[in-house]
């Protein structure tokens, strides 16, 4: 369950990271996140149980700056453009086990 929620993220942040949109000239900044968890539970016996959750979150902030090309060249394409992005995604999980789950 853990990978899966982890690939989700990779996925999500590549379609955010790979689109191939004409930048705005000048100055540009984005940020993006998001949150998710994913649980279980299994009622063994009356006061036995076996728990767990796994939560995703992933954080994307980045700036750039470009300069729009001269009028009738580009097609879109920057004469000059630079970029930085960063991009976290941490994750934790919980599971609380009693002496009789298997």
């Amino acid at each position: 369950m853990g990978v899966d929620v982890i690939g989700a993220c990779v996925l999500c942040a590549g379609i955010l990271l790979g689109m191939d949109l004409a930048p705005q000239p000048g100055w540009n900044a984005e940020i993006g996140g998001s949150y998710a968890t994913v649980g279980r539970r299994y009622n063994l016996t009356p006061g036995h149980e076996d728990v767990s959750d796994v939560t995703g979150k992933f954080v994307l902030i980045g700036f750039s700056q470009n300069t729009a090309a001269d009028q009738g060249l580009g097609a879109g394409t920057p004469k000059f453009q630079w970029g930085f992005r960063i991009a976290v995604a941490p994750t934790h999980d919980e599971q609380k086990k009693s002496q009789f789950a298997p």
